[in-house]
């Protein structure tokens, strides 16, 4: 290139310029994790040359996204031209030759692309080694895929246990919605499209949401067990220095049963009991074969049958013997600890 001014001095470049009458060209855009998105190839025709054939090569990073397929539907290759491509690990090559002449500009072709699910990160989309009719120089303008990142998306629960038969309330906050809810064993709990898990049988399983943008969150997992046992607060009526608490038992689902048992029994800091033992008398145990012993303030019981137990009820009773202290409205607190059925 040279330059003259006004007055005649002139100066010359140090080297040389290539002018190209064409551009292949990406823009600039973000998208979400772990989607499906239609990225166009730009082609600009500046002065309406005519094409007959063509070639570019275009990388990026597939550590962000990789190429699925290259769609050509709508493109000014979709009725004049023959084209393949191939793609390569962090590349896919184009290639096409015209039956009838393409003078207009618009897009070359789709790369269909799959982002990785890591919500950040960016890769450049580079044009490369382009060429037109095997000897036109080609202006290469790459572009910048960006990862978009995605809401913080927390859960609200009702809690980390529930038993069979319950039923509990999510709902999410900090995305767009609607959500839509999962549970990772279906076998085990379903929830409706509302977040109301439904609690089926036994297990361990953990609730997950998602919303609109694809932003997910995950609730901390939920212990579903087949009934509850516990001891219920109550009032006794103290008789020759005893009372007897029972140990209640929920219904079991259907095809559930147990044979034998253990656990403790832990009464709370009290100076009004002078000892504890574990009766089954009038209970679902009444012929059941038990062995308990002491353990400090604990009694630690094992029981055993022949026969099944599938009902609710008063699983054993818990007969507390007094001292001359006790006095009306005492009060103690007692823990079933470690059972297993």
């Amino acid at each position: 290139m040279v330059s003259t001014d006004a007055n005649g001095f002139s100066g010359t470049s140090d080297g040389e310029f290539k002018v190209a009458a064409f551009k292949i060209r990406m823009r600039d855009t973000s998208v979400l994790p772990e989607t499906v998105a239609d990225i166009p190839v730009y082609f600009d025709n500046l002065d309406g040359t005519l094409v007959y054939s063509g070639s570019v090569d275009i990388g990026f990073n597939q550590s962000i996204c990789w190429v699925l397929d290259v769609l050509f539907n709508g493109t000014v290759l979709a009725s004049a031209a023959q084209y393949q491509y191939h793609i390569d690990d962090g590349r896919v090559s184009i290639s096409f030759a015209a039956s009838s002449p393409i003078t207009q500009s618009g897009i070359l072709a789709w790369l269909r692309v799959r982002t990785t699910t890591q919500e950040w990160g960016s890769t450049q989309i580079n044009p490369a080694n382009a060429l037109v009719n095997e000897l036109e120089v080609v202006k290469n303008v790459p572009a910048n895929l960006a990862i978009k990142s995605l809401s913080a998306l927390g859960i609200n629960g009702s809690g980390n246990s529930a038993v069979a038969g319950d039923h509990m309330t999510y709902t999410a906050w900090g995305g767009n919605p609607p959500y839509t809810w999962e549970v990772d064993h279906p076998e085990l709990a379903e929830i409706s499209p509302d977040g109301v898990l439904h609690a089926l049988k036994s297990g361990v399983v953990t609730v997950s949401v998602r919303d609109v943008p694809g932003a997910r969150g995950r609730a901390s997992e939920l212990t579903i067990y087949d009934t509850r046992v516990g001891i219920r607060d109550t009032t006794v009526k103290v008789f020759n220095g005893k009372a007897s608490v029972p140990v209640y038992i929920g219904a079991l689902p259907s095809g559930k049963s147990f044979s034998a048992l253990s656990g403790r029994i832990v009464p709370g800091y009290n100076t009004i009991i002078d000892s504890m033992v574990v009766s089954s008398s009038a209970s679902l145990c009444a012929t059941w074969m038990m062995a308990q012993r002491k353990d400090q303030d604990a009694v630690v019981i094992a029981a055993s049958s022949s026969q099944q137990v599938n009902t609710g009820g008063v699983l054993v009773r818990v007969d507390l013997y007094f001292n001359n202290t006790v006095r009306a409205y005492d009060a103690i607190r007692l823990d079933l600890q470690d059972l297993v059925l």
